[in-house]
């Protein structure tokens, strides 16, 4: 089967820049030192792309984290307000998020598109913004006739301008450090090079995003921005959560990953007891606001035979480790440091967190996704305490 580029990985570099805190920024910060000739430069090419009715361009991108790296190209094009594709390209493969203005199409997997309908007037900037570089803060800002200045997400310290027709934008304190350097054709005004920096808890990022073949105003073909089922691939409306055979009755699939000390964990271990499989991550609000009620009920029935295995889609092991930490989580959780790509998260098909699995004694699922209120009677029901 053809390797396919998971879609998560395509939201990573713009998470950075969407997640950081707007909260005001302490007394004692410097006021922003915006350079009249960098605001100008950054106009005029907003300005430049508002009077374009489409474009068609490659990007290259070179990516470093840590000691990780990785490369990623592709294709962005748009026509009009209203059409865009993007597409993320592979070694054999290629993944596509597309839009016709009267819905979004976002490829899942080799043989699975999903279509959701979407207002007219914001599909095209839902696409661009997916766009899997450095380029999808500032690029669709400017496609859309606006300076990366105004964006609502992101307050900036520094705007200075730079050799080379560049401009260097430097984030607002409160947040991860984050910087870009954006490099303009002198003569179209528009965005060819953008480099990105970023620094959260110690870990270093940067990302150079190359736009080449820029051509303005093409003729696109008539099927440019339609999307056909057929040949092997069909459209869904919604997408399953995780792996519809997960069914209460059916056997929970093998934990493939380690937990923090690097040891495996098997279903045999937890043979006769009662097991909370909870898949999560620190930076999910409604898996931390499910926190409270899952340790309520693991004080109340670990001692009757509950036991709870996390399994974390977390990126930054820092993060997890002084979380687990403040909260006193002393039960096993399982991590690799993948994120969306966690081993388990991926076997189990999960799409969405927070998402539970209820193990019974017998070694098979007793409950599928019971939180909230619904988690203590099917513990009650699990335990054969009713």
């Amino acid at each position: 089967m053809n390797k396919i580029i998971p879609l998560a990985f395509a939201l990573v570099l713009p998470s950075i820049a969407y997640t950081t805190p707007l909260s005001a920024a302490p007394a004692t910060t410097p006021a922003p030192t915006i350079d009249p000739a960098a605001v100008a430069l950054l106009n005029d090419s907003a300005k430049a792309y508002a009077e374009l009715s489409g474009l068609s361009m490659n990007y290259t991108s070179f990516e470093q984290k840590g000691q990780k790296s990785s490369n990623l190209k592709g294709t962005i094009s748009y026509s009009g307000a209203d059409k865009a594709n993007v597409t993320i390209k592979g070694d054999d493969s290629m993944v596509f998020n597309m839009t016709d203005g009267k819905k979004l199409y976002t490829q899942v997997d080799a043989t699975t598109v999903q279509g959701t309908a979407v207002n007219n007037g914001v599909a095209r900037a839902m696409v661009l913004a997916r766009i899997p570089t450095a380029a999808s803060v500032p690029l669709p800002a400017l496609i859309g006739g606006n300076s990366p200045l105004s964006l609502e997400f992101m307050k900036w310290q520094s705007a200075q301008l730079l050799p080379s027709n560049g401009v260097k934008l430097i984030a607002a304190p409160g947040g991860p450090a984050l910087t870009f350097d954006l490099y303009f054709d002198p003569s179209s005004k528009l965005l060819r090079r953008v480099e990105f920096a970023s620094e959260n808890e110690g870990v270093k990022r940067t990302n150079i995003t190359i736009l080449s073949n820029v051509e303005a105003n093409p003729a696109f073909a008539s099927d440019s921005f339609t999307f056909t089922a057929g040949n092997g691939m069909k459209e869904v409306s919604e997408l399953p959560m995780f792996d519809p055979r997960l069914q209460v009755g059916a056997s929970p699939f093998e934990l493939m990953g380690k937990d923090l000390s690097g040891k495996a964990h098997s279903w045999k271990q937890y043979a006769g007891k009662v097991v909370l499989l909870d898949f999560w991550a620190t930076w999910c609000g409604p898996c931390v606001g499910e926190l409270p009620n899952v340790l309520k009920n693991y004080k109340t029935y670990h001692p009757k035979g509950m036991e709870i295995i996390g399994v974390s889609l977390d990126n930054d092991k820092k993060a997890l480790t002084d979380f687990l930490k403040t909260r006193d989580l002393k039960y096993t959780n399982l991590y690799d440091g993948k994120g969306w790509g966690n081993v388990d998260a991926k076997n189990y098909g999960v799409r969405g967190v927070p998402f539970t699995l209820l193990i019974g004694k017998d070694g098979k699922i007793a409950a599928v996704n019971p939180r909230g209120e619904k988690l203590e009677p099917a513990l009650i029901k699990a335990l054969g305490q009713s």
